[in-house]
């Protein structure tokens, strides 16, 4: 038999993709990916020759090991073999290459055992959408699922180990939010006075699409918008400010994050590291704060308030 190590998503994005399961399905008579059970998911290792000796274990410190991450699946791939698969390729993703890393750290000698395909510099992460698909048939299914899949933003919350066919779960343990560090303190109590200005937007981009990340920083989670106050004079990051660096997403964009008070509220400020090095896209005396509302409208803020940050 067949054994998986497999990582799952949330219930929304469970559901959009087994739609795409049963559209496609209708496409070709072997026996695909509804026969075969189980639920929509990204296999880390697949094991056929021999099972790791202490598979359970694996998977729970695996799992205590990971935070909940984000994948982006827009792309759609086929592998043109006897199995004849079509699958969404999700972007690339560190998080989801360190969870494949520390997987082969935890097996140690039992890594032998994983197939060729899943080994690193040669596994190519896929979600499976359509399987058993005649060569014949391969380019319909494609073109249909391109026509069908609208891009999805999945969120990783659960590890298991499933034996195959039909799909036997053999052990699972979700992937939680690690406990929130206490905020680093600064040295003295400072207060900030600033007036509201008008900003360029980018942050609240940034801001949903990391949302996990920067909840997972902060313990909160912040509204997609920051509220940008104009200083008299420069502000530089205190020693100890918490970090969202470039690595931790994928990215190139490194985020300083600062705790503070902004009307009597918990608050962020956050820098990226372009602007304290004063090459971006505001100066020194600009600063973002982002909270878990927008304070513009709950305290009917406008542009040339005076505002006051405690930190």
């Amino acid at each position: 038999m067949t054994l998986a190590l497999e990582l799952s998503f949330d219930a929304a994005s469970q559901r959009q993709i087994q739609r795409l399961w049963v559209e496609l399905a209708r496409l070709y008579p072997a026996p695909g990916v509804l026969e075969m059970g189980g639920e929509p998911h990204v296999s880390l290792a697949v094991f056929r020759r021999a099972e790791p000796a202490d598979i359970e274990r694996v998977v729970e410190a695996l799992a205590a090991r990971l935070s909940p991450f984000i994948l982006s699946l827009r792309a759609v791939g086929a592998f043109r073999s006897d199995e004849g698969v079509v699958f969404l390729a999700p972007d690339a993703s560190s998080e989801l290459r360190d969870a494949h890393r520390q997987m082969l750290e935890l097996l140690a000698g039992d890594s032998e055992r994983v197939e060729p395909y899943y080994l690193p510099d040669v596994w190519v992460p896929h979600c499976t959408v359509a399987f058993n698909v005649p060569r014949a048939g391969m380019d319909a299914v494609v073109e249909a699922c391109e026509r069908l899949h609208q891009p999805l933003v999945a969120r990783v919350q659960r590890l298991s180990a499933v034996r195959y066919a039909p799909a036997r779960r053999v052990c699972s343990s979700e992937i939680t939010e690690p406990p929130v560090r206490p905020l680093p303190s600064v040295a003295a109590e400072r207060v900030l006075r600033g007036i509201v200005r008008s900003g360029r937007g980018d942050f609240g981009y940034w801001l949903t699409k990391l949302e996990v990340h920067y909840q997972r920083k902060t313990g909160m989670k912040l509204f997609p918008g920051t509220l940008n106050l104009e200083l008299s004079e420069p502000f530089r990051l205190p020693a100890g400010a918490l970090r969202l660096e470039a690595h931790e997403y994928g990215g190139s964009v490194s985020v300083s994050i600062v705790p503070c008070r902004v009307l009597g509220r918990r608050a962020f400020i956050l820098r990226t590291d372009a602007n304290e090095q004063g090459t971006g896209h505001h100066p020194r005396t600009v600063v973002e704060i982002a909270c878990e509302v927008k304070l513009r409208d709950v305290h009917g803020l406008v542009d040339g308030d005076s505002v006051d940050v405690e930190l």
